[in-house]
């Protein structure tokens, strides 16, 4: 018999699981067994605890076939602890380092029936507020508690019990906070820290006191509508562009009408391209119209309906659309309105850590309003997917109510629909001769750097390849070719300002990249990728990542530009290791890339025209 069980039930919280699991399992003690009960989860829930299981023997996982819901699912795990005492612990919490043994400390002193802990609420920016727990344990959640087993199975509202309760100092127990709107949709409605007694208010008594309350509220209120007038001269002003916003807030929505943008309104490009592009296709009753900022309406293909950004058309759209689509987060001024619908397509699965992950990132909290950030993603109604990985990060990344659309990335489908005669086309178009191997190069951003850093020299690597090779240098798109000094010669081709990343994929015999998102993308080629990391622990201690390309990488590594030059020359990102660790890589992440995630996407939102059949 362990000392300890912890009992975990899991439904809907796939993104938590794994931090859940692993600040339990990662402290020292074999005297502990985990039962994780999945509550009938319709997510990746399942595969997450196989493979938590698979790594630790101290976990047992109980699926049910049908949802039983919270209290009825704790009572399967009660039924199937074997230990001495029970922990209920919900997905979205942590235990900090040494809880576990401050916890089974105070169990072998006092031996109490049950032990209740104080927790601590980490708010969205990291900081953490501690809630002690009531002095006679009377918080009315299991959470907070640690029970002897026979005790629960005897009184089935110990919750609730004050008799035979210990307290143990904080903090010995650490709760991850999140909006309640999160917490409702996970059905998990005992998340909330308890309310003190001091601050619940009681119910209001008719006294003197309340009645001279109740006639100075009146007196204030007369005094506001004499100041009405004041408020009018006040709003006549405000800025004629905000005003008339307004004003088209109180306009009726306009259900054909899509508005599309991609990064931050400079592009025409992504995601939103190929959910627009196929919409075309499939719902041609809807109205498309893309955002620009007025210096790239030059993006705009001829054909395309375009806004400029801060303009009274773009207030207009924005105001009036039924679908706002993105890849990043519209500005923070932009109004949600009631029956619109926003689709946040992202732009790459990730490497590095994002979102609120970033609050433990050295350089994260620096740069990032995590208060804002949230209420950007309680915007969302849709979050598009590229594999199961990808959705599991986002909803823990980027906590709300949305609904995730695992479908592959929209942008991909171009890949995995190319032609020869379209790789050709791209080729000859960038001057590339058919018997040269094309190396695209794909340095990501270093936020922590004060600007561009080089890894390598473009033009030193050229001269090692020899001329039947051509390096596409293709930089982050925060930089342009100033900042870099990337002159560009025969074998050294700039292509950081190609409309159209896809182009450059078909175009490349193989890809170069460090720690970029694209590796992602450019496997659903398959063909070969090597990682240039010359400063991978240094990347990932400062910023963070949720992949270890060094344990699972997508082809061959290189830690140096010699070696990387080696690797080219001698062929060795194209030999049977290199494919094998390919192979992999395209299995875990690459298996929806079909060439039909846009229409999974324009089916999902828009399956009928308003009002009429498909």
């Amino acid at each position: 018999m362990p000392r300890l069980s912890v009992v975990l039930v899991a439904y809907r919280e796939q993104g938590f699981l794994r931090p859940c699991l692993d600040s339990v399992l990662g402290q020292s003690g074999d005297d502990l067994e985990v039962v994780v009960v999945d509550d009938a989860s319709p997510d990746h829930s399942a595969e997450v605890l196989a493979e938590v299981a698979a790594a630790d023997p101290r976990v047992r996982v109980h699926r049910l076939e049908t949802r039983h819901g919270p209290d009825r699912a704790r009572a399967e795990g009660l039924a199937l602890a074997t230990g001495e005492y029970v922990w209920f612990v919900d997905a979205a919490d942590l235990l900090p380092e040494g809880a576990l043994h401050a916890v089974t400390a105070r169990l072998d002193a006092d031996r109490p029936a049950v032990l209740v802990v104080d927790h601590l609420v980490r708010e969205v920016d990291g900081a953490h507020r501690p809630v002690p727990a009531p002095a006679d344990g009377s918080t009315g959640v299991v959470w907070d508690k640690v029970v002897r087993a026979e005790h629960a199975r005897a009184h089935p509202n110990w919750a609730d019990r004050t008799e035979g309760l210990a307290r143990l100092g904080r903090p010995a127990y650490v709760r991850r906070a999140l909006p309640a709107a999160v917490r409702r949709r996970s059905g998990s409605q005992d998340a909330r820290p308890p309310v003190r007694a001091a601050e619940r208010k009681p119910a209001p008594v008719l006294t003197p006191r309340l009645l001279a309350r109740k006639a100075r509220g009146k007196a204030r209120r007369l005094a506001r509508q004499l100041r009405a007038p004041r408020k009018a001269v006040r709003q006549a002003k405000e800025p004629p562009l905000r005003a008339y916003y307004r004003l088209q807030l109180r306009r009726p929505l306009q259900q054909d009408l899509v508005v599309y943008a991609a990064y931050w309104y400079t592009n025409y490009s992504c995601n939103p391209r190929a959910i627009y592009e196929k919409a075309r296709e499939l719902a041609p009753w809807l109205e498309g119209v893309w955002v620009v900022n007025p210096d790239k309406v030059d993006v705009v293909p001829d054909g395309v309906r375009y806004v400029v950004a801060g303009t009274h058309d773009y207030y207009r759209v924005m105001a009036r659309a039924a679908y706002l689509v993105n890849n990043v987060n519209f500005p923070n001024d932009i109004v949600k309105r009631p029956g619109q619908v926003h689709l946040q397509t992202h732009h790459g699965t990730p490497v590095k850590t994002m979102g609120l992950d970033l609050v433990d990132a050295p350089y994260g909290r620096k740069r990032m309003n995590f208060q804002r950030l949230m209420r950007r993603v309680a915007r969302w109604d849709y979050s598009v997917s590229q594999n199961g990985f990808t959705t599991i990060q986002w909803e823990r990344a980027y906590p709300g109510v949305y609904e995730s659309l695992e479908t592959g990335y929209p942008r991909n489908d171009v890949l995995a629909n190319a032609t020869p005669a379209e790789v050709a086309r791209i080729r000859e178009g960038l001057g590339i001769r058919p018997e040269q191997t094309a190396v695209l190069y794909t340095p990501t951003h270093r936020e922590y750097h004060q600007g561009y850093v080089p890894q390598l020299d473009p033009e030193r690597l050229a001269d090692k390849l020899g001329p039947d090779y051509v390096l596409l240098m293709r930089t982050h798109y925060f930089y342009d070719a100033a900042t870099t000094g990337v002159a560009g010669s025969g074998r050294v081709l700039d292509v950081a300002a190609h409309p159209r990343i896809e182009d450059l994929y078909l175009a490349a015999d193989l890809l170069v990249t460090d720690y970029s998102s694209v590796m992602f993308d450019y496997a659903v080629l398959d063909r070969p990728i090597v990682i240039y990391a010359p400063d991978w622990e240094e990347y990932r201690t400062l910023r963070g990542t949720y992949v270890d390309l060094m344990a699972t990488p997508p082809g061959a590594v290189a830690t140096t530009e010699a070696e990387l030059a080696e690797v080219l020359v001698t062929r060795r990102a194209w030999d049977d290791e290199s494919t094998a660790y390919r192979q992999a890589f395209r299995a875990r992440f690459c298996s929806l890339e079909d060439g039909r995630a846009s229409e999974r996407v324009v089916r999902r939102l828009w399956p009928a025209p308003p009002g009429g059949n498909a």
